[in-house]
């Protein structure tokens, strides 16, 4: 490419090359990433686990203010 068009018009052609294709394809991933990891076999089972445990810690953590609430609530009882 270089040889027939020369180095400026080279490097043009092929600057306009990376261009045209890395300016759509990370915008495609970002609406179609989450489509990809579910259908890939190799990430479906770390993406489930990691909702999983996302969930988990999210139980955990909604018991826990649950629980600090209904201490407080028992502990102002017991002052009264």
């Amino acid at each position: 490419m270089v040889d027939k068009l020369g180095y400026g018009p080279g490097n043009s052609m092929l600057a306009g090359i990376a261009i045209v294709l890395g300016i759509p394809f990370p915008v495609w991933l970002y609406f179609n990433g989450e489509k990809l990891r579910e259908n890939n076999k190799y990430t479906r089972d770390s993406w489930l686990r990691a909702n999983t445990l996302r969930e988990k810690l999210e139980s955990e953590a909604n018991s826990r203010v649950t629980s600090q609430a209904v201490s407080r609530v028992a502990s102002k009882e017991e002052q009264n």
